[in-house]
C-alpha cells in the first residue's frame, strides 16, 4: 500500500505542499465568471481613479482607517484611494478572501491575505497594462507567491513531476504572459526564494524529490523494489511528505464553494450525492473540507453549516 500511496506524488516539503494546497484553492477565484466580472469591474471603477498603484499598499490603508482629515493627507489618502481601499475590502470580504490563513512572517500587518491578493492582482494589472498586455482575472493565485515574497508554481506542477509548471494556466485576455519553466527549474527557484530547508534524503537509486515512485519503478523493474521503498521512506524519514489523496482537487473545490460562494456543507452534499442519507453525505463533506481548511484558512474560518 505504500508503493501505491507514494505514486501519486514527488516527496514534498511540508511548506510545499500547504502552499500548493492554497494555490490550488485560489485558482478556483480565477475559475470563478462571477468573481472574475467583479474583479475586473473593481479595476475599472476604483483602481483606475486611483493610479499609480503601489506596490506595498500598507499606507493606503492606515491612513484609510482614519477619520482626520490631516491623517488621510499624510498618508496620500485622496478621495479616490479611500474609495479603492473600501472597494478592496468589501470584495474580498464577500468571497470569504480573509478567512485565508497568514503565512509566517507575514509582511503586510495591515493588510489581510485576501486584501493583498485583490491589491496585488491590481498593482499587477494596471503594470501590464503600461505595456500593452493584459492581465486577466485567471491569474489572480500567482498573487499569493507575492504574498509570502515567494514564488510558488501550481500544486499539480509539485506533485506531478515532468510537466511544465505555467503551462496549464488559462491565457489572458490579451496573450498569453509566457513563463514556461521545468519542474527542477521551479523547485529550485522557489527553494531559492522561500528559504526551504530541504533535508538530505539517503542516496538510492531515484531521487523521490524529482522522480514519481511509479516512475522510478517502470524505468527500473520490479527486482528493485525493495531499494525503491527504502529511499522513499527515507525521505519520509527526512521529514517530506506525499500528497498521496486522489480526491484532493474535489475537496479544494468543495471548501471553494463553501467558503467564496457561501455554499452550506449540507447544499454541497445534496448537490454532489442526491440519492444518499443526508446525514452521512454531510458529514463526508465536512470531514473533507476540514482536511482542507485546516492547511488553507486561518483557525476559525470554516463553519459548520
Amino acid at each position: 500500500m505504500a508503493g501505491k500511496r507514494r505514486r501519486r506524488s514527488v516527496a514534498l516539503t511540508h511548506g510545499e505542499r500547504d502552499a500548493g494546497l492554497r494555490v490550488a484553492f485560489l485558482e478556483h477565484y480565477g475559475d470563478d465568471p462571477d468573481f472574475g466580472r467583479e474583479l475586473t469591474t473593481l479595476y475599472a471603477e476604483h483602481a483606475e481613479p486611483a493610479r499609480p498603484l503601489p506596490f506595498d499598499p500598507a499606507e493606503w490603508w492606515i491612513g484609510a482607517a482614519s477619520d482626520r482629515a490631516d491623517v488621510r493627507e499624510l498618508w496620500g489618502v485622496t478621495p479616490a484611494v479611500a474609495a479603492y481601499v473600501g472597494a478592496v475590502r468589501d470584495l474580498a470580504g464577500r468571497y470569504g478572501l480573509p478567512r485565508l490563513k497568514v503565512p509566517k512572517d507575514w509582511l503586510w500587518g495591515t493588510l489581510t491575505v485576501g486584501e493583498w491578493l485583490v491589491h496585488s492582482w491590481c498593482s499587477w494589472r494596471a503594470t501590464m497594462a503600461g505595456r500593452e498586455r493584459t492581465v486577466g482575472p485567471e491569474w489572480f493565485a500567482l498573487g499569493y507567491g507575492l504574498a509570502e515574497a515567494q514564488a510558488y508554481p501550481p500544486f499539480d506542477a509539485f506533485v506531478v513531476a515532468g510537466s511544465s509548471p505555467w503551462r496549464d494556466l488559462r491565457p489572458s485576455e490579451s496573450g498569453r504572459l509566457e513563463a514556461i519553466i521545468t519542474v527542477a527549474e521551479a523547485r529550485a527557484w522557489a527553494r531559492a526564494n522561500a528559504a526551504i530547508v530541504e533535508e538530505a534524503v539517503a542516496a538510492g537509486p531515484f531521487d523521490p524529490r524529482q522522480e514519481l515512485y511509479g516512475d522510478a519503478r517502470a524505468r527500473l523493474g520490479w527486482r528493485h523494489r525493495a531499494a525503491l521503498e527504502a529511499t522513499a521512506k527515507a525521505a519520509e524519514d527526512a521529514g517530506y511528505v506525499f500528497e498521496s489523496n486522489p480526491e484532493t482537487s474535489r475537496d479544494v473545490e468543495w471548501l471553494y464553494r463553501h467558503v467564496a460562494k457561501r455554499e452550506t456543507l449540507r447544499g454541497i452534499a445534496a448537490r454532489e450525492f442526491p440519492s444518499a442519507n443526508a446525514a452521512s453525505a454531510k458529514e463526508l463533506v465536512r470531514r473533507a473540507v476540514r482536511r482542507i481548511s485546516c492547511r488553507v484558512l486561518h483557525p476559525g474560518g470554516l463553519t459548520g453549516r
